[in-house]
């Protein structure tokens, strides 16, 4: 656990965290292509903040979540019993949860949900343009998620399989890839190998630094990637570097920069650090 912080540009409130996350402790974090971003708490609140115009950042009253994604205009939770909840724009179906689903794991594409169920079968729904919601057959998967019309997922031998648009070689794959990690981003894929190298497909990133040992990968739109270390350390592979001093536990990206969870260790200010950057978020 740890606090949210955010950098980068304050494009739609991107940099706006609401006052009740200041201070707060933070589980997980999701952010999205049209620059709104979801926080869940410990306790299964979920909070939002940034893009609002489709009440994406609104949560259903007395939701107690375990999990959440965020879309273009569409928000995701995963309840404790299974349940997708989906709430915001629906121009697409993109908040039409198939009947009876039940899931252990959601993603949001910009126009479409993801969602793994408990045998680990993908099921997609909205846009679907160029096959972003159809995974092919046969399809086990631990981890999914979307980017702007292709998706990507982990099997559990540590397969990556993506589909939908290839416009800019974000489904090619490299042979023989075994990865732990993974991210959709617009016309990017982003993994991590089981050695903890960073593998890029597609375009709009920058060659990850030589020797770079990673745990975790996020991808927006444009150039928005960033890849965090074993020690905490977030990376950027695109544009808007991190505050100084953050130290994160996980990350997410939209087309405006990047959150986090974690806290800023500036040594002479170690204890207000994170209550400090929740009030004056850091913009670089």
């Amino acid at each position: 656990m740890g606090h949210v912080v955010v950098w980068g540009l304050n494009n739609y409130g991107h940099l706006n965290i609401p006052f009740d996350l200041r201070g707060q402790d933070v589980i997980e974090i999701s952010s999205s292509w049209g620059a709104h971003s979801l926080a869940l708490l410990p306790n299964g609140k979920v909070i939002g903040w940034g893009w609002n115009p489709y009440g994406q950042c609104n949560p259903p009253a007395g939701l107690i979540a375990q999990s959440v994604a965020a879309g273009s205009g569409h928000s995701l939770a995963l309840t404790s019993e299974g349940d997708v909840i989906a709430w915001g724009a629906n121009n697409y179906g993109q908040c039409n949860v198939p009947d009876g689903l039940k899931a252990k794991a959601i993603a949001a594409g910009y126009h479409y949900s993801l969602a793994i169920e408990p045998n680990g079968n993908v099921v997609g729904w909205g846009e679907n343009s160029e096959g972003q919601i159809t995974p092919p057959d046969g399809l086990v998967a631990v981890v999914v998620d979307g980017g702007r019309y292709h998706s990507v997922a982990l099997t559990p031998e540590g397969d990556v399989i993506a589909w939908g648009a290839n416009t800019y070689g974000q489904c090619n794959v490299p042979d023989g890839l075994k990865a732990k990690a993974i991210a959709a981003g617009e016309r990017h894929t982003m993994a991590v190998s089981i050695n903890g190298a960073v593998i890029n497909m597609g375009s709009g990133t920058t060659p990850p630094p030589p020797g770079l040992e990673a745990i975790a990968v996020a991808a927006g739109i444009y150039n928005q990637a960033y890849a965090l270390t074993p020690e905490g350390v977030v990376i950027s592979l695109g544009a808007y570097d991190p505050p100084d001093g953050l130290v994160a536990s996980a990350i997410t990206a939209n087309g405006y920069g990047g959150v986090a969870i974690g806290y800023i260790t500036r040594p002479s200010r170690r204890r207000r650090a994170a209550w400090m950057n929740m009030e004056r978020p850091a913009v670089l």
